[in-house]
């Protein structure tokens, strides 16, 4: 009698046991799926403002107020280690990587260009090779040439040291540039962030063409863009309890606005501070309240679902991993390929 018993308690115990083998591999099978109800984050760095996110050389590098760190490790074991640089930067708000592999990063207090060799320049006011030690962003155009957004205009740096810089004086809609970016069409779109007097500047063929709230912006502030499509751009804007995204059109080469979105379309918050794709999902990060994603349905996720912060400022993919930049540190999550 007590064998059976035993036997039927060692039976029981083994079918509660493959129940919860079976529980736990559906749970992570849904943990990596960006449409799952199950996407909870893990998080490295916290209490620091990560305000950059960019892969070079197959490192992940975080700019923050206090300098530049990178990803070390391996996944589920991620620590992160600051940089050191020949000079000292700190708010690093902008990280690039050119075609010739000459890594940008853009801070407070000057734009640094470390070259292949590892050897370094520094651009900034003190040398005279651009306007404004605060850079905002960098990107490099079909062209090649490397613009920089600061907030004294926009900062074309050719071979050889080429500079040139354009602002409101001569043709920008306001000197503070946020954003720089380049359609297939050729046009270069240029977004400022001004409590009064922000917008768009869009520039072809030498010719200035300017987007604000007067002709259709949902908001003069512009924090972010994502293209859709080669012919879909959208611009993220917002300003305390104000904001949205408006949506331009290339398709006919001469670009307008086509619609506006804001909360009531499925936002996280009324300011967009962020944007951006990967494969079908598209991320709406906002100042407070979270980020939304966008696949076959709309959720929101915030601190309870495992976000550092609910301000989310930058995106990365690494490893397969979305790594999420906030105010209060760095979030991933697995990627779904």
């Amino acid at each position: 009698m007590k064998n059976k018993k035993t036997i039927l308690k060692i039976t029981i115990l083994t079918i509660i046991l493959i129940y919860s083998v079976h529980l736990i591999r559906n749970y992570n099978e849904n943990d990596i799926n960006l449409s799952s109800n199950n996407y909870i984050f893990s998080s490295l760095l916290k209490e620091i403002d990560i305000m950059s996110l960019h892969v070079h050389n197959n490192i992940l590098y975080a700019g923050t107020p206090d300098g530049l760190f990178k990803v070390s490790g391996s996944y589920p074991d991620y620590y992160m280690e600051k940089v050191n640089l020949d000079y000292d930067l700190n708010y690093i708000r902008a990280l690039y990587t050119d075609n010739n592999n000459n890594f940008w990063i853009g801070s407070e207090n000057g734009l640094l260009c470390i070259l292949p060799n590892n050897n370094q320049i520094i651009y900034s006011e003190e040398n005279g090779l651009i306007p404004d030690n605060r850079i905002n962003t960098i990107t490099q155009l079909s062209d090649g040439t490397i613009w920089i957004g600061s907030w004294s205009g926009a900062t074309q740096i050719k071979e050889n040291n080429n500079i040139r810089t354009i602002n409101k004086e001569t043709g920008l809609i306001n000197n503070m540039v946020n954003v720089i970016t380049e359609d297939i069409y050729g046009g270069i779109w240029f977004g400022s962030y001004n409590v009064k007097n922000g917008g768009i500047t869009y520039l072809k063929d030498n010719e200035f063409n300017y987007f604000t709230t007067e002709n259709g912006l949902i908001n003069n502030n512009i924090t972010s863009y994502l293209f859709i499509d080669k012919d879909t751009l959208w611009f993220g804007s917002g300003i305390y309890e104000s904001g949205g995204i408006t949506t331009f059109d290339l398709s006919n080469k001469t670009p307008y606005i086509k619609e506006t979105l804001d909360i009531s379309d499925g936002f996280a918050g009324i300011k967009v501070r962020s944007l951006y794709k990967y494969n079908k999902s598209i991320f709406i990060g906002s100042e407070y309240d979270g980020i939304a994603i966008w696949n076959d349905s709309k959720k929101i996720y915030t601190t309870d679902d495992g976000l550092a912060n609910n301000e989310v400022k930058s995106y990365e993919l690494y490893n397969n991993l979305l790594f999420f930049g906030t105010r209060n540190g760095l979030s991933y999550k697995k990627a779904k390929k």
